[in-house]
C-alpha cells in the first residue's frame, strides 16, 4: 500500500482486547511480538488486496491447492497452543491460490472448494470443479441449500432433509424419493428420523473423549455420535467459517481474526463470536447451522 492510499485508510476499528488493527500489516497492534512480526505480517494484506487467497484460512489443507491457475507460497499463521489455549503465532509458508476470471472472487471459489472438501469430496476432484465452474454452480456449492440424511431406524428408507440448516422428517408415507438433484449433499444414519431431527436441533453431535492410559499419544473417540450428523455438521462449520473470512475480505479486514473454531449451536441461539482470552487475534464461532444463509450478523 503506498503512501497517499495508506494516509486515506480511515482508523481502523479495534480488535477486542487487542487495540486496534495496524494500518501496516492489517493484524491487531496488541499481538504479542507485533513490531517484530509485521513486517513479516505485511505481505499478507498485499496478497489479500491483489486477489490471492489463503488456504489455511479457510481450514483448507495445502493439497487443495493442487490444480488451482495460480499457486505461490506466502505467510500463514501457525497458531500455537498452550494448556489453556492459544497462546502465541508463528508465521510459516504455505499455499495461496488466485484464479483469473475477474467475474467471481477468487475468495468465493475457496469457499465453494471449503464446502465440497468438507463434504468428502476427493481434494483433486473439488479442485477441478471449483476451478472449472461458472458463477451459478459457485454459488450452489459455496451455500449448498441442502443437506440430506437417508435413514433407516424407522423400519424402511426414509431421509431428514436439512434445508438451509433447519431439519424435516419427509417421506414417510414411502420410500426415499428418487432423481435427487446431484448437488445435494447426502449423508446416511441407522437412527430414526424423529431422532435425527432432534439431535440436529440440539446441535448433538455426540461428545469426545479421551483415553489417556492407552499410552504416551491420547486416544479420542466421539461417543454417543451419529455419523450423519457428524458428517452433516462438518459441511455446516465450514459454511461457517467461510462466511465470517468473506465478510472480513470483503471489508478490507481479512486478518482481523486469523483464525476461527467453530461450533454448532442448537436451534434458536443467537451466532456469537468469543474471542480467545489470550492475546492472540484467534475466535470461537458458535453460531445454528442456520446462519450461513441468515442476514444475522456476529453478536
Amino acid at each position: 500500500m503506498d503512501e497517499r492510499r495508506r494516509a486515506a485508510v480511515p482508523n481502523p476499528r479495534p480488535n477486542p482486547g487487542l487495540g486496534p488493527l495496524c494500518p501496516e500489516c492489517g493484524v491487531a497492534e496488541g499481538v504479542p511480538d507485533h513490531f517484530i512480526g509485521c513486517h513479516a505480517f505485511r505481505p499478507r494484506r498485499e496478497r489479500w488486496e491483489a486477489g490471492w487467497v489463503d488456504l489455511a484460512a479457510y481450514a483448507i489443507p495445502p493439497e487443495g491447492a493442487e490444480g488451482w491457475p495460480e499457486v505461490d507460497e506466502g505467510p500463514v499463521f501457525l497458531v500455537i497452543e498452550g494448556g489453556f489455549g492459544p497462546e502465541a503465532l508463528r508465521l510459516a509458508n504455505g499455499p495461496w491460490v488466485r484464479h483469473p476470471d475477474p467475474s467471481i472472487p477468487t475468495h468465493r471459489r475457496v469457499e465453494a472448494l471449503a464446502a465440497r472438501l468438507a463434504a468428502g469430496v476427493e481434494p483433486r476432484r473439488a479442485v477441478t470443479e471449483v476451478v472449472e465452474a461458472d458463477g451459478a454452480a459457485i454459488e450452489r456449492w459455496r451455500r449448498p441449500e441442502v443437506l440430506t440424511i437417508d435413514t433407516t431406524g424407522c423400519g424402511r428408507a426414509h431421509q431428514v432433509v436439512i434445508r438451509q440448516g433447519v431439519a424435516e422428517a419427509v417421506d414417510h408415507g414411502g420410500s426415499a424419493p428418487q432423481g435427487v438433484d446431484e448437488a445435494t449433499l447426502r449423508f446416511a444414519s441407522d437412527a430414526a428420523c424423529a431422532a435425527v431431527v432432534d439431535a440436529w436441533e440440539r446441535a448433538d453431535a455426540g461428545r469426545v473423549v479421551g483415553d489417556l492410559t492407552a499410552g504416551a499419544v491420547p486416544q479420542y473417540r466421539v461417543v454417543g455420535g451419529d455419523p450423519g450428523i457428524i458428517a452433516a455438521q462438518q459441511v455446516v462449520r465450514a459454511l461457517v467459517r467461510a462466511r465470517a473470512r468473506r465478510e472480513l475480505v470483503e471489508a478490507g479486514e481479512p486478518d482481523r481474526w486469523v483464525w476461527f473454531d467453530i461450533e454448532v449451536a442448537p436451534a434458536g441461539e443467537p451466532a456469537a463470536l468469543y474471542p480467545s482470552t489470550r492475546p492472540v487475534p484467534v475466535a470461537l464461532i458458535r453460531a445454528p447451522a442456520t446462519w450461513p444463509w441468515s442476514a444475522e450478523p456476529l453478536g
